[in-house]
């Protein structure tokens, strides 16, 4: 914001974009280990990676896991998962 016009200098946008996943943690209690906790930080990114580039999440992370179930390999389901979340 001191550089460059129009960037605003308060961090407002970002910790809106948090909102959502706090509220999802706070009201399904979850995070009680350290397991749950990684899980619902990735789902959470999974989740909110889909909505802003305009996708549905459940049918991406679905999609996703089928053909990870298919190709059954670790390096065939990343590409799955870059070509799933590439912009089109």
């Amino acid at each position: 914001f001191l550089e460059y016009e129009g960037v605003s200098p308060y961090n407002n946008h970002a910790e809106q974009q948090m909102r959502s996943p706090v509220l999802t943690r706070k009201v399904s209690q979850q995070n009680r280990s350290d397991q749950g906790a990684q899980t619902q930080s990735i789902l959470m990114t999974l989740f909110r990676s889909a909505q802003l580039q305009g996708h549905n999440p459940v049918e991406i992370i679905l999609s996703t896991a089928k053909e990870a179930l298919k190709a059954r390999s670790t390096d065939e389901i990343l590409n799955c998962q870059l070509i799933l979340f590439s912009k089109s």
